[in-house]
């Protein structure tokens, strides 16, 4: 604001009058500035553009090459408004930058003020950003690595006092990382991956400061400090930018729960214990309403128990000592799965704990038994399946025998045999004589196992 007298000699009555006066420093002088400023260019065509902010007027004119430009005659309306309002523009300080992507662009067209040729420059500087004729940000990265290195130069002295690491990340996200994301909304689209790499450089650097003998990784740095890549913040902040515009610009927003690879790792963990519990839930549930036959629920059961060991010892630490405290956190009512994975056996195989010895009396009965028939000539289905099976159930039950015994691999290979008959259908002779020789085979490997 412009401050002054206007000073008449002559009698006392023709006092100094004063003009315009706005102290600086006020609270009221801004206002007063804005109030004057307001009415500035207001009455210009549509093809011209202008932006105001505080004491800086941009202007931009988009035309076609062969089309007249009034740009020079908008200069001298807004030249004459300030000479009325007691203000002189200064023409060194304002630039021209013009932009064109012809093959063969023409001459700039001259632009004046006061008889003063404007200076037509490749680089401008505005609101402390700086803008290129050719619409790209290597200045402008420039400037800010500059202004950033320059300021991680002060981060590195105060780590001299022996700071804590608390205390230099504070002076860190508050004095060193804004430099880098001035403006962000306006240049993050047109950045190279080349410039995207220098500027990640930056945060890196502070974080091997900030951690000192801490530090290992970038990736275990920021997932440490609790801090995100500046790729991933400027997406960010270019993303409530939108959505303070105009919130329904942009598409639902996916909310990442990772920051680095190590905690996108430890999430997909967590994802496939969960996706174990809760398969492990529904099957409980689908032979409870005997949807599934008995012989594909104990397969089904047994992979998921296996599948869930692996997934946990995944997940387990400070966080999830249990499997209760995992399904506490993230709500899973599943009571069947959790009773499955305690038991840590399918429904349809029976416990021996207690029962060792008459689970091997058992077993070495029906092997007599079913032998027996078979050699008596009894060779129908219906006979021979029933034994065979609770002889197939009982070797699941002992678990000192180990999933893949040859026994129980050739009762199932016999059961299978029996599931394609009907039940008065009868073994021939080459199928008693193989099966007794397999049997006897088996109970021969059972008792092997047993010293």
């Amino acid at each position: 604001m412009f401050q002054g007298v206007h000073a008449n000699p002559g009698p006392a009555a023709n006092r100094p009058e004063l003009m315009e006066v706005s102290c600086p420093g006020t609270l009221l002088g801004p206002v007063i500035f804005l109030a004057v400023f307001d009415d500035a260019v207001r009455e210009i065509p549509p093809s011209v553009l202008e932006w105001k902010f505080v004491d800086d007027l941009s202007m931009a004119e988009s035309r076609h090459y062969q089309q007249p430009s009034i740009m020079q005659e908008e200069l001298d309306n807004f030249n004459h408004w300030s000479e009325q309002n007691h203000m002189l523009l200064n023409a060194d300080k304002c630039k021209v930058m013009t932009f064109c992507f012809m093959m063969r662009p023409p001459p700039p067209l001259p632009l004046t003020i006061n008889g003063k040729e404007l200076e037509n420059v490749a680089v401008a500087r505005l609101l402390g950003l700086l803008m290129q004729a050719d619409l790209k940000w290597e200045a402008n990265v420039s400037q800010m690595l500059s202004k950033a290195n320059s300021r991680l130069f002060l981060l590195r002295g105060l780590g001299t006092f022996h700071l804590s690491a608390l205390d230099l990340l504070k002076v860190y996200t508050s004095f060193v990382r804004p430099v880098v994301e001035y403006c962000v909304p306006v240049w993050n689209a047109g950045l190279t991956c080349m410039q995207v790499t220098r500027l990640e450089r930056v945060q890196k650097r502070a974080l091997r400061t900030i951690l000192r003998g801490q530090y290992t990784t970038y990736d275990s740095a920021l997932q440490l400090t609790g801090l995100e890549t500046l790729n991933d913040r400027r997406e960010d902040l270019c993303r409530k930018f939108a959505n303070k515009l105009n919130p329904e610009l942009l598409p639902p927003t996916e909310v990442k729960l990772h920051r680095t690879s190590r905690e996108r790792e430890r999430y997909d963990n967590q994802a496939e214990l969960f996706a174990v519990i809760n398969t492990l839930q529904n099957l409980e549930k689908a032979y409870i309403k005997d949807a599934i036959r008995p012989e594909e629920y104990t397969a089904a059961c047994s992979k998921l128990l296996a599948q869930y060991k692996v997934a946990f010892k995944q997940v387990k630490g400070d966080e999830f000592q249990t499997v209760e405290a995992f399904m506490k956190k993230y709500r899973m009512n599943c009571p069947a799965a959790l009773e499955r994975i305690k038991e840590d056996r399918p429904i349809t195989i029976k416990d021996d704990k207690g029962n060792t010895s008459k689970s091997i009396a058992d077993i070495v009965s029906l092997f007599i038994t079913v032998m027996d028939k078979l050699r008596l000539e009894i060779r129908a289905m219906d006979e021979i399946q029933p034994d065979l099976r609770e002889l197939l159930e009982t070797m699941n039950r002992l678990s000192s025998l180990p999933p893949d015994f040859e026994g129980k691999t050739t009762v199932s290979r016999w059961l299978q045999t029996f599931g394609t008959m009907q039940a008065h259908d009868e073994l021939d002779d080459n199928q008693v004589r193989q099966m007794l020789f397999d049997l006897e085979s088996a109970y021969n490997a059972f008792n092997r196992q047993l010293r």
